[in-house]
């Protein structure tokens, strides 16, 4: 399906079932938030470890305040755009240094949406690498974060969703292409409304609990295959032929 398993340290995970090892083997660690401040860089830590919570599920953040949408197939996120301008007016008035912190969003990605038979995934919509274009598919970023790895299967039933709080941020000068965890992104020259970057993801569990997730951003390499291997590689110049690709 998707080339050759990870040789780089990344080992699986002993989570709850085979199958949740499986998909989220990539770099599932305690997070150490007294070390590392908010809105930090991530760094890159590929030895899996996970923190189960057993308290009701209130977001990857536990703040209600924060905004939070549902993820769709084939949808542009619109909803960044419309938080970005109503972000960008807010700030009018203040210093240009805080008007490019961003404000964040919560989405939340049902399960069946889990898969790298997500045709937005399939289609190539990922455009950027750790910062990527507002319409780029928010369950591709997540493979090419390393927050869990490309696979066909579907997600083990004791899943319920997977929660991403992302910060929106403003367009960028251009956009660089990576393969990185079995999964290429594409360049892209000129901003365009604006970008994210995803700042936390964690599981969410029928029943109640989570399961924080960490990227791992180390595992590239000039020689694996990309998400959906051809004799040719197909290249995509334009985003109406990304988008029509299925």
């Amino acid at each position: 399906m998707c080339g050759k398993e990870s040789d780089d340290g990344c080992a699986d995970v002993e989570i709850a079932t085979e199958r949740e090892r499986g998909v989220f083997n990539y770099g599932v660690q305690q997070r150490k938030r007294m070390l590392r401040p908010r809105g930090s860089p991530q760094v890159a830590n590929c030895e899996p470890r996970f923190r189960s919570h057993t308290q009701d599920f209130e977001g990857c953040q536990g703040k209600s305040e924060v905004s939070s949408v549902i993820y769709k197939v084939s949808e542009c996120m619109q909803e960044l755009i419309k938080l970005w301008k109503e972000y960008e007016t807010s700030q009018s008035d203040k210093n240009s240094e805080s008007s490019h912190k961003g404000p964040t969003l919560e989405i939340r990605i049902p399960a069946e949406h889990i898969t790298a038979t997500n045709r937005q995934v399939r289609g190539g919509q990922l455009w950027g690498t750790d910062i990527y274009t507002n319409d780029s598919d928010l369950v591709a970023v997540l493979m090419h974060t390393g927050y869990f790895r490309p696979t066909a299967s579907p997600p083990p039933p004791a899943i319920q969703e997977l929660c991403a709080t992302i910060r929106v941020l403003p367009p960028q000068d251009s956009y660089i292409s990576m393969l990185r965890n079995n999964v290429r992104s594409r360049a892209w020259g000129a901003g365009i409304g604006c970008s994210y970057r995803v700042e936390r993801c964690c599981i969410v569990k029928k029943g109640g609990g989570t399961i924080d997730l960490e990227p791992c951003l180390t595992h590239t390499s000039a020689v694996e295959p990309t998400l959906v291997p051809v004799a040719v590689e197909r290249t995509m110049t334009t985003r109406a032929a990304a988008s029509s690709w299925s």
